[in-house]
């Protein structure tokens, strides 16, 4: 039986790329019949979205999800003097090994309601425990005091989706799943504080030669590799394409689509941020449509940064009716949309994964992507490329357009069977199967030699 803790923080933070790969990665270790499952999670102090009530074990009410994650979370937090000053003593603590504190069964069922995981039918020995550090103590501690620790001496496995630097002591392994290294590699797409979080973060992880880092494309592993010394212990493992949605009817769908439609739907699905190059998006399909009106262009997403211009002209119609753009979608909207798109358009010019264009693919979406390394690898040669300048997207998209409708839901149905024999959750549920059990018997096999060495001496 595998022994393993596994941080479920960024779950927490949303439904884009990283909180859904969160999730998804928590339901498969659920998933798995030899793994001993423990959670760990951080509070509201230190997450964006909700936080953790300090009275977990003596919740009544199993209805009000709210006494589990709730918007006034103590004292500490609404007073900022007290705050500050709680997280200026813990920088400066000379106590580096912190607490976990386990919370009731009850309180750990309606965490994970409350985040969208699946709830265990036959999975026992489940538990939940909080990290209470502050945010910026994490950040701050490493540069004058060395990184904070966690004991958890009886695990195989700590496996965390960030880079906030935290060194665990366990007997096994020290997983992170890293799904990119863009504020270092593309530094002008993010703010100077953002730049400044990741890499403090990051930087101090990276000192840890022990960690396995876990990327999600071979391009992203290079490009690690590359940059930070190929000694590093790099694993590649997807993201599971299609969590939170419903894919499984998707293909009737696919075979039903475009019949009777005079028109073509284009969809992109992005955080409006410059790297995503929406913008550049809006004025190839309009410069492509020419005299031909009935096609839209639907924008899916919430706003980012730097991108205040964009957001702006979005949100008051200014490109015109063929233009729409719905923020801040639910997850089942999202999914009606690519029901009904015939293309989805991804201008990204760096990506750890590529998330979206996927997602479409599973319903029976045409994708029309920029050429860059990792769309090459999750899309193979289901994608139409395009280089990345408005002129070459706006060829790509006339292109698109003469794709005819029986050849479409031939590709369609094509796309669809691709991506569920790559990033379906059964197909990387043997994927991270089998890293644990590699990574098992590495530390088999460095037990039984210390044990040897130790008994000829």
């Amino acid at each position: 039986m595998k022994r393993v803790m596994y941080d479920l923080t960024y779950a927490a933070r949303g439904k884009s790329g990283i909180p859904k790969d969160t999730k998804s990665v928590a339901e498969i270790l659920l998933d798995m019949d030899d793994v001993e499952l423990e959670f760990v999670i951080s509070p509201k102090n230190y997450v964006s979205r909700y936080s953790i009530s300090s009275d977990l074990n003596v919740i009544k009410d199993s209805k009000n999800i709210n006494t589990v994650f709730s918007s006034n979370p103590n004292v500490f937090w609404k007073i900022p003097i007290i705050s500050i000053v709680k997280s200026f003593i813990q920088s400066i603590s000379l106590q580096p090994f912190v607490k976990i504190e386990e919370v009731s069964q009850r309180a750990l069922f309606l965490v994970l309601k409350q985040i969208g995981i699946k709830q265990p039918v036959k999975k026992t020995g489940l538990r939940l425990f909080v990290l209470r550090i502050s945010y910026v103590a994490r950040f701050a501690r490493p540069r004058l005091l060395g990184q904070f620790r966690i004991r958890i001496s009886d695990k195989h496995f700590y496996i965390q989706q960030h880079i906030d630097p935290i060194k665990v002591n366990c007997r096994g392994s020290h997983i992170v799943r890293l799904h990119d290294v863009l504020p270092i590699t593309h530094p002008y797409f993010f703010s100077e504080t953002a730049q400044l979080a990741f890499n403090r973060g990051f930087l101090s992880l990276l000192s840890n030669r022990k960690i396995i880092w876990v990327m999600d494309t071979e391009a992203s592993k290079k490009e690690f590799l590359e940059l930070f010394g190929t000694d590093k212990n790099v694993e590649v493992i997807p993201c599971e394409v299609g969590y939170g949605l419903n894919p499984q009817m998707a293909i009737q769908g696919i075979k039903n689509k475009n019949k009777n439609k005079n028109k073509n739907t284009f969809l992109c699905v992005n955080t409006i941020e410059p790297r995503k190059n929406v913008e550049m998006i809006v004025n190839a399909f309009l410069e492509s449509c020419g005299q031909k009106t009935d096609d839209e262009l639907i924008i899916v997403g919430s706003y980012g940064w730097k991108e205040e211009a964009l957001i702006s002209n979005l949100r008051s119609g200014f490109y015109g009716n063929q233009i729409k753009f719905i923020e801040n979608a639910e997850e089942y909207q999202v999914e009606e949309l690519f029901k009904k798109a015939d293309f989805v358009i991804s201008a990204s010019e760096a990506e750890g994964f590529g998330l979206p264009p996927l997602e479409g693919m599973l319903f029976g979406c045409l994708p029309i992507v920029s050429d860059i390394p990792q769309h090459r690898e999750t899309m193979g040669s289901k994608a139409i490329y395009f280089g990345l300048n408005k002129q070459s997207l706006s060829i790509a998209i006339s292109t698109a357009r003469k794709i005819s409708i029986s050849e479409r839901q031939k590709l369609g149905l094509s796309a669809h069977h691709y991506v569920q024999n790559r990033f379906s959750h059964e197909v990387l549920k043997k994927e991270w199967t089998q890293l644990l059990l590699k990574l098992t018997s590495k530390e088999l096999k460095k037990y039984d030699a210390k044990k040897t060495k130790k008994t000829y001496i």
